[in-house]
């Protein structure tokens, strides 16, 4: 891939994946606003629907917890892992060094 004239990443599809492994849990919610301990994790969020970045799948529990206590009722739930487009569009909108 190229960004701004240089070479920012120049593996295989499988190698580039794995680098950028994070996934992403999708939730609408009702009642309560999300938490402001999650606000670093969105990825979007608009009409009661939030796209969350998950590192690692052990972070979901505590989470999904987090999002219980601030009062917000779950209505829908959906897990993602990244795929090509969001490997693209980390690697696009990353500062240039």
């Amino acid at each position: 891939m190229l960004k701004g004239g240089r070479v920012v990443a120049l593996e295989r599809t499988d190698a580039l994946l794995a680098r950028f492994s994070a996934g992403r849990l999708r939730l609408r919610i009702s009642g309560a606003p999300l938490p402001d301990a999650l606000r670093d994790a969105v990825i979007s969020q608009a009409d009661g629907e939030v796209q969350l970045r998950i590192d690692s799948y052990d972070l979901v529990e505590n989470m999904l917890a987090q999002v219980r206590r601030a009062g917000c009722r779950i209505d829908d739930m959906e897990m993602s892992r990244a795929d090509l487009e969001d490997v693209f569009l980390s690697i696009m909108g990353a500062e240039q060094t």
